[in-house]
């Protein structure tokens, strides 16, 4: 099974509403489960956010039937739709910039959460599992991040590959410890849907709820109707602060 299961699987709704349009992207993501320590916290999130070299990942991953976008942020670039290129949080009083590749201000925030070198105050090595369902394409991305990862932070990560419904279960029911591979297909022009579904509100039990942020997709949704410039401005809005909160790891979009 390759990545485009997850189009295969959750795609019906873009072609219903759109069946003469046939080109939209495929974004892939982690979700994090954001109920775990120490996942829970947000600096090991933006650390291994900021530890993920998405250039290195989408050339890693090219095939010549598609074209890649390494992932930035987390909605890819279409019409009239301003990408996220750079992400500022202040920590302790010093701006990171939590979305671009920087392996030393990673490790710079993974001490900070407590594990200077990958390493917790009883002297154990952090580990981190990564769900992915098996297949060639998912076993040659982990092994990029499962490098990226140990190297840049000096953690150790396990890959727990799972046939298909055992994985989506596993993943559906939140019964990760770290992040679990996710992907959305994204009809072009339009970000709600990928926003939505990355919150993880469909899922039996989300990695993620907010209520701000709900309330933001909402007004962002209702807006939209009557104006796309600005409605695709307060999804910008929404992807910020998804992305502040780094309940997902934005990994890379492709199109046929």
């Amino acid at each position: 099974m390759t990545l485009g299961a997850f189009s295969n699987r959750y795609d019906s709704f873009a072609i219903r509403q759109a069946p003469n349009q046939t080109s939209f992207y495929q974004t892939l993501y982690f979700a994090v489960n954001t109920t775990s320590p120490p996942f829970d916290n947000v600096l090991v999130r933006y650390a291994l956010a900021m530890a993920t070299d998405r250039q290195t990942i989408a050339s890693g991953m090219r095939d010549e039937k598609f074209k890649y976008i390494a992932g930035i942020g987390l909605v890819p670039p279409y019409k009239d739709y301003e990408t996220l290129n750079h992400l500022e949080v202040t920590i302790e009083g010093n701006p990171y910039d939590v979305i671009t590749y920087n392996p030393t201000a990673a490790r710079e925030l993974l001490a900070k959460a407590g594990f200077p070198e990958g390493i917790s105050k009883e002297k154990q090595r952090l580990a981190i599992e990564v769900l992915v369902y098996a297949g060639e394409d998912t076993e040659k991305l982990t092994r990029i991040i499962k490098q990226q990862w140990e190297q840049n932070l000096g953690v150790d990560v396990k890959v727990i590959s799972k046939k298909w419904h055992d994985y989506l279960e596993q993943k559906d029911e939140r019964d990760f410890k770290g992040v679990a591979l996710d992907g959305k297909a994204l009809l072009l022009g339009d970000a709600r849907d990928l926003l939505d579904f990355a919150t993880g509100q469909i899922a039996k039990k989300p990695c993620w709820t907010d209520a701000k942020f709900n309330e933001m997709l909402r007004e962002a949704n209702r807006v939209s109707s009557s104006s796309m410039s600005e409605g695709n401005r307060k999804f910008r809005e929404c992807e910020a602060y998804l992305l502040r909160a780094m309940a997902v790891i934005p990994l890379y979009s492709y199109a046929p």
